[in-house]
């Protein structure tokens, strides 16, 4: 499954639960910005819900920023890694 599929499918399954706040961590301003506005005209009663950070994940400073008051983190910026893991285990 493509990593954006993937992020999507998790997304909208979050959206229709009690969780009152979703957080998208990202170095994509653009993508951000084009989420956002597909998420508000898609889902305009829950767009509220979903928050954006702008960061790295390889910065530790810029994780911690973002991540008061979260209860869970769902990280998947190694995905697009894994299969190139199945075929080199050793290193």
């Amino acid at each position: 499954m493509e990593q954006a599929v993937l992020e999507t499918a998790v997304l909208n399954r979050f959206l229709n639960t009690d969780i009152a706040e979703i957080r998208i961590f990202s170095r994509d301003e653009k993508k951000q910005d084009d989420m956002r506005h597909d998420y508000q005209v898609r889902y305009p009663d829950v767009a509220h819900k979903i928050k954006f950070y702008i960061g790295d994940v390889r910065s530790l400073e810029s994780v911690r920023s973002a991540m008061p008051g979260t209860d869970y983190i769902f990280h998947a910026a190694a995905l697009k890694q894994v299969p190139s893991c199945e075929f080199f285990l050793r290193h």
